[in-house]
């Protein structure tokens, strides 16, 4: 056949986008020869473009394809792969400022030296058994048990000073964060009998220590005077003798020998605040918000603190109320899940820390960390939070000391929170080699700190080593001894898209992506089974409760959930594929945690995983049904879930791809700039996200143009009435030859597809062609001038094809080659507009008689005479006169509940019907029923009744006032009467029928004749209830002259 041939020309790719830092330079790819069946039409374009977009839930347009006016998009080849948006920063508490932030809350805490920790329990030195951790200055100070005189009691033992000057000194008391602190002491002053009396200037003084290191007397007892015996001393610390190195002491002033001068002193108490804890400054992305986090799932937070032995540092979260959210608390733990927490939901929180001490001491925070940050100083033994040593040794206040040629220290896995875009490790290593690796599977790499990483998709978090260092000469016997003294990591993530699509006209006909809601962020499957990023499960002792989730199958580089109990607590959590265990925890009845595969555990899954059939693929990746089984009692939530994988997608496709006929339909409402088409596509996700797009090749041909195109007679809605639908179009077809010509009619639900072959036939129906009637003697009409070809296909829509808000018709030629063309398009509504409604309504119900319409207010009707009846049929909110299609509903009548007749044809839109009046008495009660039998619905009202009173009586006429041939004195008043009896009511309304000779005799014969009456109205009784009525005629029959005659005959209405 005739046609172009292939050739290159250069098909631009728009790019709206402002991020620069992203326009990496990429180069091209390499572009495969386009090759379409026998036609040697179609070229290639625009190979080798890439951009970079943001996607949002509101269609992002910026990249548009350059194609040539007129020309159908014949192939494409594109390459999707999801872009990290950076969201994470990362943030470090461990300064006083912090600690004592304006915006934090402390009660009963304080820091110091970075260091945040409570205040000591409330103290007593009772002296009972031994020093209870006092010192002395010399043996003039001591602890005595006799003479008893000088106990608080009638036993234990006191401090007891003489003889000279001397010192009795407290061990150090955390009473930072103290306010008001009570102090109390037992003293009694020697004398005769109980020691010696003190002189004048053997003073007793009772000291405190400033947190710079001097000493204060806070109270002095005098020697030589008045004795002081058996005193309880009370008072309240002033401010300075309250920090995290309190002290207390006592000191005689001067003594004359050992034979004398002595002072006792008991029971010293130190009254310290029943509570200490701390409250964070606010969390979160809400406006306002101290620390602000990304409007995305937060990552977990982590506590670096000294626990003592039996002491505890309890956390909770708390809400924008100050109350504890349920689930979020644990204690002396160094992970805090708040990725648990719903972002949508608890836009803003409070860490709040509770410090209860021990013996061994108080809790010490030295940092608190989050939102992709991580910090190791350790201050304590790290292999409690998962670190590994070999030949190395962890020394308290120094860090990790490596003494060995195979010294080693290996960090737990630290997993990033997100996708990351950004990482850093930093620290105080001497002598050491660091090592870090991105992924279980890759090797270590030798890296010098500060190192600064490069994530791509498969990088889950990573995971540190430190090893010896190789001398120069190689030889390891000359190593030298390593120090890690603390570590920083930083693993700043992002945010990938969630079901990222393309999608045209906005219909949730997606041309790309979307394609399942169990799957959520591309790369980084965040959903469970419900299609939502948590999973409330119940929980009953005796059986595990289980929650389900897609994994991918293929590439999986990571996986880990969060678990919080918002009540009662988790005791095992276990991870199957179908029934085989991967991996399980006893979680000890702890409240929340963290469930993070280990390498060995993450083989046996993803090995689990290639041996269980695939059941979803999405966006080019296949995901399997995992479980996840709960043991414990309570509300368990599981969030934070991350199984990430190397996501991409390579888009080939055809002319009959959704993606080509997407592409090609978009263009009939893009204008022509000089021979081309700016064609955008309108990328969408759920959640904000990074979205690459290259365009590998485009391919389009020149041998089928579309002319021209309407639909006949377009209504503005569309219903499946008994109209039918014509679509029209023109065609110039160079050189190729027709195989098909295509109708589409879709929606948001339903697509049906009829392929008309060109030679004739029977078409063939596809998809939801079930839905759609063809006109059954004329389907298509097609003609053809020389290269015009035109082609009429008539069509209309069945019942059971729901109401839509947006429905579109589209014709197409589909060529021998495979090049379906550009086709013309036609959409039924838009925005408000409802475009296709399938809802039928009763619109009218009216009765009739002689060809008068009743009037509403009728009440009655005769027996034996006929009424006329016709029933209106629609479609809800439809004004246009359009009724169903034969056999599609049914009409019925019901007189007083029975059914007398139906119908399910109508003329046009209407059931007329002339209806006998029953000969009875009493109310009749006339309904009409619409049914639907093909799938509509039925609005309300679906029947409408009108209830008449019939009245089978005649009027009979009882009395006149005048006899039958009458003789009357003329007069301008004159009357006449005439008594009527009727059942159940009285005629409302009575005429006289009057001919007057003079007036009326227009045939002159003398005579009245049936045309000669004219009707005058009669006055009417005042109550229609009566058996009986009279009813009056009064005229004027002055006119007249004598002889003349006049002729009344009474008429009903």
């Amino acid at each position: 056949m005739a046609g172009r041939r292939s050739h290159a020309q250069a098909v631009g790719l728009v790019v709206l986008f402002v991020l620069s830092s992203w326009l990496n330079a990429v180069a091209p790819a390499t572009t495969a020869p386009a090759v379409l069946a026998d036609e040697s039409v179609v070229r290639n374009a625009g190979a080798g473009e890439q951009v970079n977009l943001t996607l949002t839930t509101t269609p992002n347009s910026a990249l548009t394809l350059d194609l040539p006016y007129g020309e159908p998009l014949a192939g494409a080849e594109m390459n999707f792969t999801p872009k990290v948006l950076p969201t994470q920063s990362g943030f470090s508490w461990e300064s006083d400022s912090m600690w004592n932030h304006p915006d934090a809350i402390s009660n009963g805490s304080s820091a110091s030296n970075g260091i945040l920790t409570g205040s000591s329990p409330g103290i007593l030195w009772d002296f009972n058994t031994n020093n209870q951790g006092w010192t002395f200055q010399n043996s003039y100070t001591a602890r005595v048990t006799s003479p008893a005189c000088g106990i608080n009691g009638s036993s234990g033992g006191s401090l007891r000073t003489y003889a000279g000057s001397t010192y009795g000194t407290s061990p150090v008391v955390n009473l930072a964060g103290g306010a008001n602190v009570p102090f109390h002491a037992w003293v009694h002053e020697g004398r005769s009998g109980c020691g010696e009396t003190p002189d004048s200037g053997e003073n007793l003084q009772f000291q405190y220590k400033t947190a710079a290191g001097g000493w204060t007397v806070f109270q002095t007892f005098s020697g030589g005077g008045a004795q002081t015996s058996n005193f309880q001393f009370m008072t309240t610390l002033p401010a300075a003798a309250l920090h995290a190195n309190s002290q207390f002491r006592i000191h005689q002033t001067s003594g004359s020998s050992t034979c004398c001068d002595y002072w006792f002193v008991d029971d010293v108490h130190i009254a310290t605040p029943p509570e200490s804890n701390w409250t964070s400054p606010t969390l979160g992305h809400r406006a306002g918000s101290t620390q602000l986090l990304p409007a995305d799932t937060y990552a977990p937070m982590y506590i670096q603190a000294d626990v003592p032995e039996g002491a505890y540092l309890n956390w909770s979260i708390l809400n924008s109320a100050g109350e504890v959210i349920p689930g979020m608390q644990g204690s002396n733990e160094h992970v805090v899940p708040v990725n648990l927490l719903d972002h949508a939901l608890v836009d803003q929180f409070r860490l709040h820390l509770e410090f209860k001490g021990s013996a061994a001491g108080m809790p010490e925070v030295h940092s608190i960390a989050g939102d992709g940050a991580y910090r190791e100083g350790f201050i304590t033994d790290p292999a409690a939070r998962g670190w590994t040593t070999s030949n190395a040794t962890y020394v308290p206040g120094i860090g990790v000391l490596g003494m060995d040629a195979n010294a080693t220290l290996t960090s737990p896995w630290l997993l990033a929170n997100a996708p990351l875009y950004d990482a850093k490790l930093e620290g105080t290593v001497s002598s050491g080699q660091v090592q870090v690796r991105a992924h279980p599977d890759h090797p270590w790499t030798n890296v010098t700190l500060p190192y600064m990483a490069e994530p791509d998709q498969s990088t889950v978090g990573m995971q540190v080593r430190v090893v010896s260092t190789v001398p120069a000469d190689g030889n390891m016997s000359n190593f030298t001894a390593w120090n890690v003294e603390d570590l920083s990591l930083d693993m700043f993530g992002g945010q990938h898209p969630a079901r990222p699509t393309l999608d045209f006209n906005l219909d949730e006909r997606y041309e790309w992506g979307g394609e399942d809601a169990r799957v959520g962020t591309w790369g980084w499957q965040d959903r469970f089974a419900n299609a939502e990023e948590r999973m409330e499960l119940s929980l009953t002792s005796g059986a595990p409760s289980d929650a389900r989730l897609w994994v991918p199958s293929d590439d999986l580089t990571s996986f880990g959930f969060a678990y919080g109990a918002q009540s009662g607590t988790v005791l095992e959590i276990a991870l199957f594929v179908q029934n085989t265990l991967v991996a399980n925890r006893s979680t000890n009845a702890t409240t929340a945690g963290l469930f993070h595969l280990n390498g060995s555990e993450m083989t046996a899954f993803t090995t689990a995983l290639a041996n269980t059939a695939n059941s979803v693929d999405v966006l080019g990746t296949a995901f399997t049904e995992a479980r996840i089984e709960v043991s414990g009692n309570g509300v368990t939530v599981l969030g934070g879930l991350r199984a990430t994988y190397n996501a991409s997608q390579r888009l080939v496709a055809d002319s009959a791809s959704a993606f080509v006929m997407g592409v090609n339909e978009a263009r009939t409402s893009v204008a022509n700039v000089g021979g081309m088409q700016a064609v955008p596509l309108p990328f969408t996700s759920e959640e904000r996200g990074g979205l690459t797009v290259e365009v590998v090749s485009l391919q389009t041909s020149s041998t089928v143009l579309l002319q021209n195109g309407a639909m006949v007679d377009a209504t503005s809605v569309l219903t499946p009435s008994k109209a039918w639908q014509t679509i029209s179009t023109e065609y110039q077809v160079i050189g190729g030859s027709i195989t098909h010509h295509r109708l589409d009619v879709y929606s948001k639900s339903n697509q049906a597809t009829f392929l008309f072959p060109d030679a004739g036939g029977a078409p063939a129906g596809l998809g939801d062609a079930s839905l759609v009637e063809l006109h059954p003697t004329n389907p298509i009409e097609t003609t053809e001038d020389g290269m015009r070809v035109t082609t009429n296909i008539t069509f209309r829509l069945r019942p059971m094809w729901d109401d839509e808000q947006q429905l579109t018709a589209t014709s197409r030629l589909v060529m021998q080659s495979g090049v379906i063309s550009i086709p013309f398009v036609h959409t039924w509504g838009s925005g408000a507009l409802q475009g296709y409604e399938n809802d039928l309504e009763l619109k009218s119900v009216v009765f009739s008689e002689d060809g008068v319409d009743m009037d509403p207010t009728r009440l009655y009707l005769r027996g034996g005479e006929t009424m006329n009846v016709s029933v209106m049929v629609g479609y809800e909110n439809v004004a246009d006169v359009r009724g169903f299609v034969d056999g599609d509903a049914e009409l019925t009548l019901y007189r007083d509940g029975t059914a007398v007749r139906n119908t399910t044809s109508l003329d046009g839109a209407y059931w007329n019907f002339t209806e006998t009046i029953p000969f009875t008495y009493g109310d009749v009660t006339w309904e009409i029923e619409l049914t639907a039998l093909a799938g509509s619905s039925v609005i309300e009202p679906a029947s409408l009744s009108r209830t008449f009173t019939v009245d089978s009586v005649q009027p009979r006429v009882m009395e006149t006032s005048m006899y039958r041939y009458d003789h009357r004195t003329p007069s301008p008043t004159q009357v006449m009467q005439v008594t009527i009896a009727d059942q159940p009511v009285l005629p409302g309304a009575m005429d006289a029928m009057v001919w007057k000779e003079w007036v009326d005799d227009t045939n002159l014969n003398g005579w009245p004749d049936a045309d000669e009456f004219h009707a005058v109205p009669m006055l009417v009784p005042s109550s229609q209830t009566a058996l009986t009525g009279v009813y009056t005629l009064m005229i004027d029959d002055t006119a007249g002259s004598l002889g003349q005659k006049v002729a009344v005959l009474p008429r009903r209405h």
